[in-house]
């Protein structure tokens, strides 16, 4: 039964939102790709052009028709937008303990506390979506008798993995290596790539690679010590995108695991804001958000929802937050991933 007499589930809501919003914001780098977007639905398309370019004009002779043109085509990706959520117990144990005198937090902190474990729950398991979508091209999800695999169509030349492993550092050639993968980047997509996401690791080899050091000169061949700002300025001057440092974990299954394998370098499009080429993160309405008893406004409606329920036996609480969404591609050749560890 929801639970209302300590705290309201429109204002548990609003908590949960301002902590997925700076989860998003101070961890979740992958959402500045694949921007947040709430739909009163939960069915989303959207349309993608070709190469991401428009067909040119033409000149015409004075008092001559103007030439007939078209809007861009492409395809369009439409689909179903799952649900996700997490609820979360706030035991007997400590609602007894909260009603002391010297109780280190009260029912209602510890409900707080909940919930918003629970939003950076559902934000974190989106973050980890992102990155299987970065990585592969695809949304695959198996779990809780929920299974979907979405492809979301990928140019198979945007996935590769280089000749020379870059931690082989007398003979690797990684300005080659992205140099070759950049062209391809800019043949499938009609632009060239906005940055280089990068694990730490990553940027450690390429500090050591002998074809960058050679760069940095120094005295009597003995090149001098390399920088991160010295390998931004190589990539630039080879008009190559610049390093986005990314090492983001989350917590699965009770294991630690990263959202985007420490070997994998990925290249993504230029973002301008909240607009981005690639797609975006669709957020839409659960079944609890039109419950009157929930007091949601229409317009607040899509997004993550949180209430907290009660049980009798044993007298216990539950905190649930709910939400229906997951990153959506409408061009993946702005992705391209390489192995390179």
């Amino acid at each position: 039964m929801l639970w209302t007499e300590v705290v309201q589930p429109q204002s548990l809501t609003t908590v949960a939102r301002e902590t997925l919003d700076e989860r998003e914001r101070s961890k979740n780098i992958l959402a500045q790709f694949l921007p947040n977007r709430v739909v009163d639905d939960i069915s989303v398309s959207l349309s993608a052009t070709t190469n991401g370019l428009v067909e040119v004009a033409e000149y015409r002779a004075y008092d001559a028709e103007t030439p007939i043109g078209a809007m861009p085509g492409g395809k369009k990706i439409s689909l179903e937008l799952p649900p996700l959520g997490q609820k979360i117990p706030v035991s007997e144990y400590d609602q007894l303990r909260a009603r002391g005198i010297n109780a280190p937090a009260s029912g209602k902190d510890l409900i707080g506390r909940a919930t918003i474990t629970a939003a950076r729950a559902v934000a974190d398991r989106v973050e980890m979506l992102r990155g299987e979508i970065l990585t592969t091209g695809k949304a695959l999800i198996s779990e809780n008798q929920f299974n979907v695999e979405q492809d979301f169509g990928r140019d198979p030349r945007l996935t590769t993995t280089v000749g020379t492993k870059w931690d082989q550092y007398a003979t690797a050639t990684p300005i080659e290596d992205l140099q070759a993968q950049a062209e391809v980047y800019a043949n499938l997509s009609g632009e060239a790539p906005g940055y280089l996401l990068v694990s730490p690791k990553i940027i450690t080899s390429l500090i050591r690679c002998e074809e960058i050091r050679k760069m940095a000169g120094g005295v009597n061949g003995i090149p001098s010590m390399v920088t991160v700002d010295f390998l931004h300025s190589v990539l630039a001057s080879f008009e190559l995108p610049p390093l986005l440092r990314y090492d983001r974990k989350i917590r699965k299954g009770g294991v630690l695991k990263r959202v985007i394998d420490e070997k994998t370098a990925i290249m993504l499009p230029a973002v301008d804001g909240e607009e981005s080429p690639l797609g975006r993160t669709f957020w839409g309405t659960t079944l609890e958000a039109v419950d009157p008893v929930y007091g949601i406004a229409e317009e607040d409606r899509p997004g993550i929802v949180v209430g907290a329920y009660q049980e009798d036996d044993p007298k216990s609480t539950w905190v649930r937050a709910n939400a229906i969404g997951m990153p959506v591609v409408g061009d993946a050749n702005y992705t391209a991933a390489m192995t390179v560890l």
